[in-house]
């Protein structure tokens, strides 16, 4: 065999291996800045701790608030559904999208700092925000449904599991991709960020 027959078979191998490093180290990256964000989140002392308990104990919290708000008004049921679960299977949704174009954004500017590494770029910052409140999001979430099926014996039933789960997947994309829309021209045009904060607060509904 030929040293050209070689040569495809090399350059090719090298490509691989190079995809392979970059990924390892840029994941590096995306790791330290995740333990970045949430030393910051939990602080040294106990009032930060605190503050992350209450971003996973919050949608626990909104939703029997809100849940609370319309047993007042004798409302007990929304299309069939306890209105306590239809408003935890919404939260979790609203949630990840509120923080997608709410608080993620914003890590593209309080992160300016560590843009003087080479390795280190503004689609790393989202990305670690992002994992970050996902993460929070899905304890929260599980904490709620936990809640409500324990004590209230309310359950999430369905025998649509897996389009369920592909909707969820394709909020994840959707909202990653709001994070990094919202970032780039948000950080270039802060009002934006305070018109969507506005055009956020109905979603709860929405979301459902």
């Amino acid at each position: 065999m030929t040293h050209s027959e070689h040569a495809p078979l090399g350059s090719m191998a090298r490509f691989f291996y190079e995809m392979r490093e970059g990924s390892r180290r840029q994941g590096n990256v995306v790791f330290a800045l995740i333990f970045k964000e949430l030393k910051s989140r939990s602080g040294t002392e106990g009032y930060g701790l605190i503050s992350l308990v209450g971003v996973v104990l919050e949608p626990a919290l909104t939703v029997l608030a809100l849940a609370a708000f319309w047993y007042l008004l004798r409302r007990t049921e929304v299309a069939g559904i306890n209105v306590a679960l239809f408003m935890a299977v919404s939260y979790i949704p609203f949630a990840m999208v509120r923080r997608s174009i709410s608080s993620v954004p914003r890590t593209v500017r309080s992160s300016r700092s560590f843009y003087a590494f080479q390795r280190v770029k503004p689609f790393d910052t989202i990305l670690a925000r992002f994992l970050l409140e996902l993460a929070l999001i899905m304890i929260g979430g599980a904490l709620l449904l936990f809640i409500l099926g324990w004590f209230f014996d309310l359950f999430v039933r369905t025998d649509r599991m897996l389009q369920g789960l592909l909707i969820f997947m394709a909020i994840i994309v959707t909202s990653f991709g709001q994070s990094l829309f919202v970032g780039v021209y948000g950080t270039k045009y802060p009002v934006i960020f305070k018109a969507i904060s506005l055009c956020a607060r109905g979603l709860v509904i929405f979301s459902a």
